[in-house]
């Protein structure tokens, strides 16, 4: 089996809570979970697949009508 590179732009660093819960919501894992020492917050990171950014769209578009 051969397996493709990991890159930097495979992956969706996410630092905000609410975009968290709404991804777990909609059976979304994260691969790595972080803390920065700097702002003493965690961060999830995330596959970037295709039902990942639909989901992702979903949830910026609706945080814009608000």
């Amino acid at each position: 089996m051969k397996f493709k590179p990991l890159r930097k732009e495979d992956f969706f660093y996410c630092y905000s809570i609410n975009l968290f819960h709404y991804l777990k919501a909609n059976g979304f894992y994260y691969v790595v979970k972080g803390f920065n020492p700097r702002t003493k917050k965690n961060y999830w990171v995330f596959e970037r697949t295709p039902e990942f950014l639909e989901a992702l769209t979903v949830f910026t578009n609706n945080k814009k009508k608000k």
